[in-house]
């Protein structure tokens, strides 16, 4: 099990959400930090399952980083990802 995760919250009808080159980004931090995992949840399915346990974003996109089980940090909104993800994910 990864110990370093980056969860990206997105909705269908969050618009930054569906942008390729948005989700570009994302994999390729993670591809270049190869001790982190991606994982994509969509908040309105997450919404209706009760076995998720974890914190729900409200404003997509919105990235959790968590590291051990432990939410290190969130980034809200497409700008402030792109701008700071590769330096989050090096801090960790």
């Amino acid at each position: 099990m990864a110990t370093k995760e980056l969860r990206l919250f997105t909705a269908g009808w969050g618009k930054k959400c569906k942008e390729k080159d948005f989700l570009e980004v994302l994999q390729k931090a993670c591809e270049e930090n190869s001790e982190w995992t991606f994982t994509k949840l969509d908040i309105d399915v997450l919404e209706d399952e009760d076995d998720y346990d974890g914190e729900i974003p409200t404003k997509v996109p919105t990235i959790h980083v968590v590291v051990h089980g432990k939410i290190e940090e969130q980034l809200n909104g497409k700008e402030e990802i792109m701008t700071n993800i590769e330096m989050t994910l090096s801090a960790y």
